[in-house]
């Protein structure tokens, strides 16, 4: 329980760095899925307006803590404490499980007030994350394609055990014109852009978990793709 289920907060890790043992296995909680839902009157049953909004579910933050127990004969409380708080009050932080170490979760952490149970000092840090996890390994990952004239960007579809909905970043460098043309195809609908040198997010162009789709360039030079998804 101790370095197999430690958790890292950034560059700290509870056991290396603070000898903090967790009072049981730690999990992130899963997210729950936002719902609006509307009662039509003279209709059946009810709409949800936030999936109705986005075609695909949107979830809320996860939510949750963990029970630490400080270890009395390593360093004093106070040092311990004060380093915890240093560490995680006020900060925006990549957070892993150790036994989960190629993901991470983002969001925000904060240490309770310290609490006394049979002779152990027990410290609870509680934590808002983003729903969807991501991994360590797709950080900065970056596919580049010559264009000549027309170029398949992507063509396929998003594993549904990623689960989240994609917005690509653009990157266009062009060795003639004064554009980039970008098609974007799924199975209900089409749109085209066009996107001048420089680094570009379209909302309108999402990769769906399972929904094949296509984007297209055409013009003259070179077009980098960033399209990291995240798992529940």
């Amino acid at each position: 329980m101790e370095r197999e289920y430690s958790v890292n907060f950034g560059q700290y890790n509870t056991w290396s760095d603070w000898h903090l043992t967790p009072a049981e296995r730690p999990i992130v909680v899963p997210p729950t899925e936002k719902t609006h839902n509307i009662d039509l009157p003279g209709g059946s049953g009810v709409i949800d307006a936030a999936q109705a909004l986005t075609g695909y579910p949107v979830f809320n933050m996860r939510e949750g803590s963990w029970d630490f127990y400080v270890e009395n004969d390593i360093e004093p409380f106070m040092t311990i404490y004060s380093k915890v708080m240093a560490a995680l009050q006020g900060k925006r932080l990549r957070v892993s499980l150790e036994e989960d170490a190629a993901y991470f979760y983002e969001g925000r952490c904060w240490v309770d007030n310290p609490k006394q149970s049979n002779g152990h000092t027990i410290l609870t840090i509680n934590y808002s994350f983003n729903p969807y996890k991501h991994k360590f390994a797709d950080i900065g990952k970056v596919v580049k394609i010559a264009v000549n004239g027309s170029a398949t960007i992507f063509s396929g579809s998003v594993s549904n055990y990623t689960g989240e909905p994609i917005c690509p970043k653009f990157g266009i460098e062009l060795s003639s014109g004064d554009a980039m043309s970008i098609e974007f195809t799924t199975s209900s609908r089409r749109y085209t852009t066009s996107l001048a040198k420089g680094t570009w997010v379209d909302p309108i162009i999402m990769l769906i978990p399972g929904e094949t789709t296509s984007i297209v360039a055409k013009g003259y030079g070179t077009v980098s793709l960033q399209a990291i998804g995240g798992w529940l």
